[in-house]
């Protein structure tokens, strides 16, 4: 494995990953949602919310695991295609990346997750959007090859 397309992929995912925890604060204050995406990354580790530090931190871990994960995806994905509408490929990517959380959840009945609210679902959807195109603009900026 390349350590030159692995290390920026997954340093684009975190950076990716910050902004989606950044954004997600928001949303809950506003709607008392119990739906943000630590809440989602909590319940693929442990099977459940719970409050407290420690639960808080895990699900942190887990979805900054996830999105580098996703961030080194990204790397292989974007370098294997042109560099011709990336941001577009950022969106698409994104949006993949929501659908496939998504569809555990949905699939499993997953406690927390069975029934997701439309304004939920839609700002998951948005919020997965900007991932992508931060993700493959980071790589962009760390790579200078897109």
């Amino acid at each position: 494995m390349n350590l030159d397309k692995l290390i920026p992929g997954a340093i684009s995912g975190l950076i990716g990953g910050v902004v989606m925890v950044i954004l997600d604060f928001p949303f809950k204050v506003l709607t008392h949602s119990n739906q943000g995406f630590i809440d989602l990354a909590q319940i693929f580790i442990m099977y459940q919310t719970s409050k407290g530090f420690i639960s808080f931190f895990i699900g942190l871990i887990a979805h900054l695991v996830m999105t580098m994960n996703f961030g080194i995806i990204f790397m292989y994905i974007i370098l294997k295609s042109s560099e011709r509408f990336y941001l577009l490929k950022g969106i698409g990517l994104g949006l993949t990346t929501w659908f496939l959380l998504i569809i555990p959840t949905t699939l499993f009945k997953v406690p927390g997750f069975t029934i997701i609210p439309p304004i939920t679902a839609f700002y998951h959807m948005i919020v997965s959007a900007l991932f992508g195109i931060i993700t493959i603009y980071a790589i962009k900026l760390l790579t200078k090859k897109i």
